[in-house]
Parts: C-alpha cells; sequence; structure tokens
C-alpha cells in the first residue's frame, strides 16, 4: 500500500524478475482500477509512437507460435523448416515498425486479454511494451490470419472499400474487433500499415471510419483519425504520415482481420493443425533470391496481382489457384539527412521501400485449395464441380465471388423463395416462373449477368458467372539470384514438405516446373543455368499423429540445362530423381515412429536415377535404394545400404 503496490516507482506498472534458477523470468504487471465507460478515446489508446524492432529474436517467434520450440533439438524433423519460416517471414517483420501488434495488444487490452490493461496512455516507455507488441506484431504471419487474407484477397473484398467499412463495423459490433490494413498500391506495397478502428459514422458522405493510429501517440488532436470512404464511387481515402487512396480497381487497398482469427496464439502455416489438409500450398523462396515469372503451363499468369486476376475478378471469376504473396504491414516514411556541399544538412522526408519484397525479408507466395461443396455432383474437367448441380444457397454461400453474392443476397425476397432450388433449374426458368417476384432489375440481374440493363436469367448469362479458374494446379517458377549466397525453395502442400537448396550467384537462374503436387504421382523439374550441387530435404507427416519422417540429400549434382527430374512421394513412399547421368548423394534419415525415433546416414551412388525407399530402415536396418532410368519406371537394380 506504501507504494501503490510499486505504481509509485514504476508508472507502467510492468515487472520482469529476471532469469533465476531453472526459470527464464516472470513478467507480471499492476494496474489502476478504473471505471472504463469513463475513459475518454485518449486514455484508449497508447501514449507511444509506433517504432520499429531491427530483428526479432527466435525466443520472440517462440513465444508467439504455438508449435514453435525455443530450444531446437537436432533430432526434431519440423525444425528445420520453422527455421526457414523464421528468416523468410519473420526475422524482419517489424524492421519497419509494429503497427499490426500495437492495434492487436489494443484490442487485447481493452478485452482484458493482456498484461497491458486501461488505460493504455499511461504507457509512455516503449522498450517496456516492445516485447508483447513484437510478439503480436507476429500474429499476422499466423496460420488463420495468413490463410484469412488470402481468402479475402481472392474473394475480391480487398477491393471493395465499401464492404469492408460495413463488415468491420459489423464484426466490431459482435465484438471481432478487427485490425485494419491499408497500402499504397495494388500489390499492398507502398507503406504498408495498420490502424485501429473503433467507430462508424455513414450518415452523411463521404462515410468516416474513425481509427486509432499507431503513429499518432496519446494524446494527440484529434485523438481519433478518419478514412473517409466515398459509398458512390467506392473508394477510400487516408492521411496519416503516408497518404492512402483507392478504389475498388486501383490505387490502394484496405483490408481487414477479425478478432476471430488473431485471438489466440496462433500455429506457423507449416503444419496448422485442422487446415493441415485444407489451406493449400505455400512456396517460399529465401532472401538471396526474387521471383521471375510464376505461371501454370499454359503461360498463364498465376500472380494474384497480375492483369490477369484482375481481369477475372472484374469478370465475377474464381482466381483460387492464382498465388497472392504475402508482404507484411508495416513500413513508414523515413526521415533522411541528406548533406550538401557547403551547406547545412537538409532534413528531407523519403518514402522507400526498405525490403525489395515488402517487409516480409525474402516471399512467401499462398495458394488456397480449389473449393469442394458438399453435394456430390459429376466434376467438370476444368472446376471439379460441376456448380449448376447446386443449391442456391450452396451456390452463394460456397461458390459464387463476393462480388455476385452480395449483389443476389441483397434480393432477399428472390433468395428466400429460392434458396432450395437447383441452379440448373434456376437457368432455365424464366423470371415469370420463378417463385416470388420478378428478378430486381438493378439487383440480382445486374449481378447474375454483369449487366445492368439485362432483366432476365439467361443459361448463358448465369453460365457465365459460374467459370470457374481454367488453369491447372501446375505452375512453372523461375527465380533469379539476387547476390552471392544460397538459393533456398521450399514448398508444401498437404502433409508433405520440400526444400531444394545450393549455393547462388547474383544473376543465377533456376526453374522449377511442379506437376500434380501433393499427389503420389507428383514430378518436379529443375533447371540451373550453370552447374552446381544442390541439397534436397523431403519432410512428412505420417497422418496427423506425431509420425513422421526427414530425409534429406546432398551433394546433388546438377549441370547446366540439364534437367533433374524429382518424384516425392507422401509418407514413406520414398524420392525418385533422375537427372540424365550418374548420381550420388550422402543421406541423411530422420524417422519418428509410434514415439521411437530411428536415425542413420547413408552413402548414395547409381550409374542412372536413384529410388531411395526409407520403410526398409524400420525392419532392417538398412535403405532400400534401386537403380532406375526414369521416373515411375521399373527398377533396374536395388541394394540394401547400411547406415554410415
Amino acid at each position: 500500500m506504501a507504494n501503490a503496490w510499486g505504481l509509485r516507482g514504476n508508472r507502467s506498472g510492468l515487472f520482469d524478475s529476471g532469469g533465476f534458477d531453472n526459470i527464464n523470468s516472470i513478467t507480471w504487471s499492476v494496474s489502476p482500477r478504473v471505471n472504463e465507460a469513463l475513459l475518454d478515446d485518449n486514455q484508449r489508446w497508447w501514449g507511444v509512437k509506433n517504432r520499429s524492432t531491427n530483428e526479432l529474436s527466435w525466443a520472440q517467434y517462440a513465444a508467439a507460435f504455438s508449435d514453435v520450440d525455443s530450444d531446437t533439438e537436432w533430432w526434431d524433423p519440423t525444425d528445420w523448416l520453422a527455421a526457414l519460416f523464421y528468416e523468410a517471414a519473420v526475422k524482419g517483420l517489424a524492421k519497419g515498425g509494429n503497427c499490426f501488434g500495437m492495434s492487436l495488444e489494443a484490442i487485447d487490452s481493452t478485452k482484458h486479454r493482456s498484461i497491458l490493461r486501461l488505460p493504455l496512455d499511461r504507457f509512455t516507455d516503449w522498450e517496456s511494451v516492445r516485447g508483447e507488441f513484437n510478439i503480436k506484431h507476429q500474429y499476422q504471419v499466423g496460420a488463420p490470419a495468413i490463410w484469412w487474407f488470402v481468402g479475402q484477397f481472392l474473394s475480391g473484398n480487398t477491393h471493395d472499400p465499401v464492404d469492408v467499412f460495413r463488415a468491420t463495423r459489423d464484426a466490431h459490433a459482435h465484438g471481432m474487433d478487427p485490425v485494419l490494413c491499408i497500402a499504397q498500391n495494388y500489390d499492398f506495397s507502398g507503406a504498408p500499415h495498420c490502424i485501429l478502428p473503433v467507430a462508424w459514422d455513414d450518415s452523411s458522405k463521404p462515410w468516416k471510419l474513425w481509427v486509432h493510429d499507431p503513429n499518432f501517440p496519446s494524446p494527440q488532436s484529434p485523438a481519433l483519425r478518419a478514412v473517409l470512404v466515398d459509398p458512390d464511387a467506392n473508394t477510400f481515402s487516408y492521411s496519416g504520415g503516408s497518404s492512402y487512396a483507392g478504389g475498388a480497381w486501383s490505387g490502394g487497398r484496405m483490408h481487414y482481420m477479425p478478432y476471430s482469427v488473431l485471438c489466440e496464439q496462433p500455429r506457423t502455416p507449416i503444419f496448422e493443425a485442422l487446415m493441415l489438409l485444407l489451406s493449400g500450398a505455400i512456396l517460399i523462396v529465401g532472401s538471396d533470391g526474387e521471383t521471375l515469372s510464376l505461371t501454370d503451363e499454359n503461360g498463364v499468369d498465376l500472380d494474384a496481382f497480375g492483369a490477369d486476376a484482375v481481369a477475372r475478378l472484374k469478370a465475377g471469376q474464381s482466381v483460387a489457384n492464382k498465388f497472392v504473396s504475402f508482404k507484411g504491414f508495416d513500413a513508414h516514411t523515413e526521415l533522411c539527412a541528406v548533406e550538401r556541399t557547403g551547406d547545412k544538412p537538409v532534413t528531407q522526408v523519403v518514402d522507400k521501400p526498405r525490403r525489395p519484397h515488402g517487409m516480409v525479408p525474402a516471399e512467401v507466395h499462398l495458394r488456397s485449395q480449389p473449393k469442394r461443396v458438399s453435394r456430390y455432383t459429376p466434376p467438370d474437367r476444368r472446376t471439379g464441380t460441376d456448380w449448376t448441380r447446386l443449391t442456391l444457397r450452396e451456390y452463394l454461400c460456397q461458390w459464387a465471388p463476393a462480388r455476385i453474392r452480395r449483389a443476389v443476397e441483397a434480393n432477399t425476397a428472390y433468395v428466400a423463395a429460392n434458396e432450395g432450388r437447383l441452379m440448373i433449374h434456376l437457368l432455365q426458368a424464366a423470371p415469370a416462373k420463378l417463385a416470388g417476384a420478378a428478378l430486381n432489375d438493378n439487383a440480382l440481374s445486374h449481378a447474375m449477368l454483369s449487366n445492368a440493363a439485362s432483366s432476365r436469367v439467361s443459361a448463358a448469362g448465369l453460365a457465365s458467372l459460374g467459370t470457374a479458374f481454367q488453369s491447372s494446379s501446375n505452375f512453372i517458377h523461375t527465380l533469379r539470384g539476387l547476390r552471392r549466397g544460397e538459393m533456398r525453395y521450399a514448398f508444401k502442400q498437404g502433409l508433405t514438405e520440400v526444400m531444394i537448396s545450393g549455393e547462388a550467384l547474383a544473376g543465377d537462374l533456376h526453374t522449377l516446373q511442379v506437376r500434380d503436387l501433393g499427389t503420389h504421382t507428383n514430378t518436379v523439374k529443375l533447371l540451373s543455368s550453370r552447374d552446381k550441387v544442390l541439397s534436397l530435404v523431403v519432410h512428412s507427416r505420417i497422418g496427423v499423429g506425431r509420425d513422421q519422417l526427414r530425409l534429406q540429400l546432398d551433394g546433388l549434382a546438377i549441370s547446366a540445362g540439364q534437367e533433374m527430374s524429382l518424384n516425392i512421394k507422401p509418407g514413406l513412399g520414398g524420392v525418385d530423381i533422375v537427372s540424365g547421368g550418374k548420381l550420388s548423394a550422402q543421406a541423411t534419415l530422420e524417422l519418428v515412429k509410434k514415439g521411437v525415433r530411428y536415425s542413420g546416414k547413408f552413402a548414395l551412388a547409381s550409374e542412372q536415377g536413384l529410388r531411395v525407399l526409407p520403410s526398409t530402415f524400420l525392419t532392417n536396418k538398412a535403405l532400400k535404394v534401386a537403380q532406375i532410368d526414369r521416373l515411375f519406371g521399373d527398377s533396374l537394380k536395388t541394394m540394401l545400404v547400411k547406415s554410415v
């Protein structure tokens, strides 16, 4: 009582014991008891200004993600990919600031789920709160958040400021307070930033979305800043250190993440529990390389920010097979002192990117799984589903693009009367024969036909809306070396993860052609612009339990212009490698089966291709290797190789 339980000598009320015995530290806080209903806007926001953190530590990475060990073990097959994700997506994530972490921590504080309690303006020492901000800042690349972002983008919701205004208001009203993310450019580059929306006003135009901005601490005048939304033009604008403006198909971008995807400690998107088999494909390119092109086998651009994707979204078509690159949400205007000869230093404001790929130090590309509907239907050759056999409700909930869905659902009488009818029957019915009133010319007909002048549903018109993305799931990825270093390329689908690595020089070209990823018949073809030695790591979960396999092959030689082909089978199925000549490699096998750990090292060689079958190690304590001349071909010669 004499020192207000520590508050007299420590206004922030935050304490840290430091290390003792076998304890890293104990942290706790003492907070004043306040009537939160009486707090003003300034008291509900931080008294510190957003600052950068040069490098997030591994300990902070482990504190943020539930599936990352604070101390890595040599026998843990999952640690190598966790390390790659840390290097590629997390380590430099806060170099531009901690705006996402500050916004999310403020929500947690309001909900009494944070060690930092209201009022927030009493926190004026950055270092005392930086650790909490650093941890929450990483939640933006957690599995729930990152797949939410992909889903929002592919559905077209990030093109719609009016929809974001309404959706964030609805989320707040349901206790799912959102974080709002904005950027100056179409591809989410250009001073990406996060702010906290707290109030919505659509009583006059333009609409005003009132926010707290991490770049403007309390007390500031005004306490809240306004994002302006023009409902007629469907555009937004905001000035907060940097200027932001955009609309449906041009300029900057705006999207949100509700608290429902940020409310718990996340897993990394590497092995995300329930979404393990459903989320889709992840590609990671190390920081020493960059993407030159990412296309399908027909040359169609798979960049979700590219012209082909925009054209499809405008036409109401699916872009589910596109890859969405994640760039991070915090970059700031930098003050740079410029020296002039014989003059005093002049300070100029220079808005420049800190990283070639955005705030994420490397490249992370994500592609969601194609949609699957609950009703069994004969599959369409391109889409995998005969969408005309869906009911109207199923079509709206599971298949229709966001723009079409919102326009159709606006005609509530029509939806209520026809939600159980199959789309194929609605295609064939004239408006006068449909249950309920005739179609609304400005709502349902406009949405279904993408033509405001249309007043009836034609089979051709509605069918055009069901056209799905016609590209296959295969892809061709061409990379270029940025500097002398290491080419590291990882991809994951379902229960299997693969990393290919090797020395890289500036200008080196590598092309990877991937077919049928996630199946037993997958193929990966690799071309290099010069001779080099590669390492291949294959990590497979055997089911959804703890059984897993890691197979690493070092010393694989590839010649310039000569194709190396791989077939990577799930589980214990093994690997086929064909390179048109002799092959040799040093193999390391680490296997966890029913809680028992096995490991071994092997010297492998073949006059032609190699087939490695790790399952034999469980029974014979030896690795079965076969000589092959082509992928999926017969084994020409087999041998059991003992561990060295």
